[in-house]
């Protein structure tokens, strides 16, 4: 719709501006703009150079008669001065006037030149090139020349200026710190490459003003940006304030702030204040096979900047523990066990072959001084060394911590509770924490996690046997103090051998479940409520509504027990024979089982729906209607996973459905299976409002944490 008008204003600003004068002095001819100012400005060349004088990386075009080209400040004969803060030194003349010819043939890399006071020639102006994040500019700069000055302050002087030089003796090329902020974020955010960064400032430049010199800088901005990273942490960490303090292992990195950290977020005698569960420390240790580091032809050229400081190990301490620790070859028995087959291949190109690192285990917070290299695979020893470093992390006083890791034994996943000392790890049984993003998330999904938890629980106690309820806090006790094989009260122990029998619904006379349409002729006589409970007392039926609505109360009873043993004994059918049918004829048949249990449970929900709806009609309790006769819906039918899948993902806030839950369940644990199946559930519903319980109970305790280390972090700055 717009396009033809939009193209004539871009053709438009394409046009010399002000008929070709001059914006700031009329008199003269004003061929110059200016693509990064704002505005349309048309300047001469004297106010081109004096509005730009402090905007030395804007880009400049000059019209030629027929359009506009690119030119630069350099070519307009812009000068940058250093050290006077962009004016030019008073002592920069008198090096002019004693300039003298020297010999050409002269060597002077021969002569004792040192970095500090350099003996020869030295030009006034440079051709220094500077990468901004515009695009790539030369630039002619003229050096101090106060008293005193030498070739080897020109660094120091760039760095005044905010450019980073890349040679500290006879600097030529030099980043600004914007740039390198850029390219840090890029990195980070976008996963650029430093190739395809610079090749990005190739495309913002014109070529054609660099053809004299080289156009390749990917090596300084390699070089460039490390030593600006390291300079960066240093000064955001606050050692670049204080020079007599040198920092330490892991000081120039950040460890999670709701975690507790004695003498940080939480007193030194945390003990007086908190539970010994509340402050344990809860790692993940993870390994990474796509982080490897080839063999350098010259090591020696690694300069470390940073040893030990940052998320790395220390490495002469690390190599040290390397030659001293023995590992054991072991083969995995799985098909692909990647992680303990690559332990014993060869990689004599590789010097590391993956990285291992400890986390957070509730926040996903690497712990500082905890990352180490492979040298073949995931080694315990190479673990072992990491998960030491985490323990001992601001850990005073803490005894106790959690560490989840998926290769404690080949293909078994293991916990370890482990105190501060690499020979004390006991194995236990697997578990696992949840990581949210935020603390508040955390908080809002704990309320949830409770209120989705306790209500069921509650009804589900209520609706069983106190006796045998005590029976299972006994047993519950005994297993959370012993542990190991008497956790296995958490699981079904089915029998597959077992009389099925048991499950089966006994086939009663159910003439009276049909759905079968009756000939009139056949039909029988209404029952009383077929009036409704307003007119029952003019008909006289008031009587005969009350019987019958004791008896639709055991219709109903009836066919939730009915519905209860055949949710039951389909559960038993996909555990025992569908899921591991060895044949097709074995699976057929178990389906057609499955089939007939599911027809069997439909048949049953349409009685109870019609001895609900005629509770209801007989003017039954709104009260009892509502919590002890729901109607039952198509998700409440489904297949207990906790029979079918019992290490599912996601069963947090899982409940059985309400009929589980209501009264004169009880009834139903007469049965030997029930009543496992009532204690394995109730056992868990347990456990996930009492996991939601202490997630929130955590949670509450971590925000105050969070506020403690911010607290702390500006104790130490101010």
């Amino acid at each position: 719709m717009f396009h033809e008008l939009y193209l004539d204003i871009i053709l438009e600003s394409e046009n010399i501006i002000n008929e070709g004068a001059c914006t700031s002095c009329p008199s003269t001819e004003g061929f110059f703009r200016c693509l990064t100012c704002s505005g349309e400005h048309g300047w001469c060349h004297t106010c081109v150079l004096k509005a730009h004088q402090s905007l030395p990386f804007h880009k400049l075009q000059r019209w030629n008669g027929k359009c506009f080209h690119d030119t630069s400040l350099s070519e307009l004969g812009y000068i940058w001065h250093m050290g006077h803060g962009g004016q030019p030194c008073l002592w920069s003349q008198e090096v002019m006037q004693e300039w003298e010819d020297v010999d050409e043939n002269v060597d002077w890399s021969e002569k004792n030149v040192g970095v500090e006071t350099f003996i020869g020639p030295t030009p006034t102006n440079t051709a220094l090139t500077i990468i901004h994040s515009t695009g790539v500019f030369i630039h002619n700069v003229q050096w101090c020349h106060c008293p005193g000055y030498s070739v080897g302050q020109q660094h120091l002087h760039l760095l005044k200026a905010q450019l980073f030089p890349t040679s500290t003796s006879r600097p030529r090329t030099a980043f600004t710190f914007d740039v390198l902020d850029h390219f840090l974020i890029d990195a980070l955010e976008c996963k650029t490459s430093a190739m395809s960064f610079f090749q990005n400032l190739r495309q913002l430049t014109n070529m054609l003003s660099l053809t004299l010199c080289r156009s390749d800088w990917y090596c300084e901005l390699m070089r460039a940006s490390h030593q600006w990273r390291d300079l960066m942490n240093r000064k955001q960490f606050g050692f670049g304030h204080d020079t007599v303090v040198k920092p330490g292992a892991g000081d120039l990195a950040l460890f999670c702030a709701a975690c507790p950290q004695p003498g940080i977020n939480i007193p030194l005698t945390w003990q007086d204040q908190y539970e010994s569960w509340l402050v344990m420390q809860r790692y993940v240790v993870d390994g990474n096979f796509t982080a490897q580091h080839m063999n350098m032809k010259q090591p020696h050229l690694d300069v470390t900047l940073s040893d030990g400081l940052g998320y790395m190990v220390t490495e002469a301490d690390y190599q040290a523990h390397l030659s001293s620790a023995k590992e054991s070859k072991e083969r995995s028995s799985c098909s692909n066990h990647r992680a303990v087959n690559a332990a014993n291949a060869n990689r004599s190109n590789l010097r590391a072959t993956g990285v291992a690192a400890t986390a957070c285990a509730h926040h996903g917070c690497f712990v500082p001084h905890t990352v180490v290299d492979f040298q073949k695979g995931e080694c315990h020893m190479n673990v072992d060394y990491s998960i030491c470093s985490a323990i001992n992390y601001h850990s005073h006083d803490i005894k106790t911590s959690l560490i989840i890791y998926d290769m404690g034994v080949s293909g078994v996943f293991i916990l370890r509770s482990v105190s501060t000392t690499p020979q004390d790890y006991h194995s236990q049984k697997k578990g696992g924490a949840d990581s949210f993003k935020t603390l508040l998330k955390k908080h809002k999904r704990a309320v949830k996690g409770v209120s989705d938890t306790k209500p069921p629980f509650d009804e589900l106690t209520h609706s069983l046997d106190p006796r045998k309820i005590a029976t299972w806090q006994k047993d519950e006790k005994i297993a959370v103090e012993l542990q190991g094989e008497h956790l296995d009260i958490y699981q079904l122990k089915i029998d597959k051998e077992a009389d099925e029998q048991a499950w089966e619904v006994a086939d009663e006379d159910d003439s009276e479940l049909l759905d079968e349409e009756i000939p009139a002729e056949d039909m029988g006589i209404w029952m009383p409520s077929s009036v409704t409970h307003d007119h029952a007392d003019i008909l006289s039926l008031a009587k005969l509504q009350e019987e019958e609505l004791d008896l639709r109360k055991g219709q109903a009873n009836d066919c939730l027990e009915k519905i209860r043993l055949a949710l039951g004994q389909k559960a038993v059918i996909y555990r025992q024979h569908f899921r591991t049918a060895d044949s097709v004829w074995t699976g057929t048949r178990s389906k057609q089982d499955a089939r007939r249990c599911s027809l069997k449970i439909e048949t049953l929900v349409r009685s109870y729906q019609r001895a609900r709806l005629a509770m209801e009609r007989l003017g039954m309790n709104h009260n009892d209607l509502e919590n002890i006769y729901q109607e039952i819906l198509p998700g409440h039918l489904s297949v207990n996973k906790d029979v079918t899948e019992e290490n599912r993902f996601g069963q947090g806030s899982h409940k059985l459905a309400w009929f589980w839950r209501v009264n004169g369940a009880h009834e139903s644990q007469q049965d030997a299976w029930m009543d496992e199946f009532y204690m394995v559930n109730w056992l868990k519903a347990k456990a996930r409002w009492r996991r939601w319980e202490e997630e929130l109970n955590l949670t509450r305790h971590e925000m105050g944490w969070t506020i403690s280390w911010f607290n702390y972090q500006k104790g130490q700055w101010i």
